[in-house]
């Protein structure tokens, strides 16, 4: 396969892998507004909660957690933007791209556990 349709297939991989993540935080985020839309933003901006009991809150179908469920989709959705990039190069054959954003994965990852923790 030529370069240039690997690179506009991966750019196509990268771009709905975008707009999907975009479009379920964003249905998610809704789901949390409307199931929830008597609080304030007072009430809305409590203590934080953990990602295991935003999960739980989630599974339950609350406002909160479905809100902060949807705020870390958002969040995540660069994150997979990284590693769809990182595959498609290095299944293209381009290492040192792929090495970068190997690189870049593990300081993410890194830096995760170490605001968590």
């Amino acid at each position: 396969m030529s370069a240039t349709k690997h690179g506009d297939r991966l750019a196509r991989w990268v771009h709905w892998s975008l707009l999907i993540g975009v479009l379920i935080s964003g249905v998610v985020l809704a789901a949390g507004l409307l199931r929830d839309p008597t609080l304030g933003p007072q009430e809305r901006s409590g203590t934080a909660l953990s990602i295991p009991e935003v999960l739980q809150g989630a599974s339950r179908q609350e406002g909160v957690p479905l809100i902060n469920l949807g705020l870390l989709l958002l969040m995540a959705t660069p994150i997979l933007r990284i590693a769809v990039l990182g595959v498609g190069w290095f299944f293209s054959g381009d290492i040192h791209f792929a090495m970068v954003s190997a690189v870049v994965m593990l300081l993410l990852i890194v830096s995760i556990a170490l605001g968590i923790g």
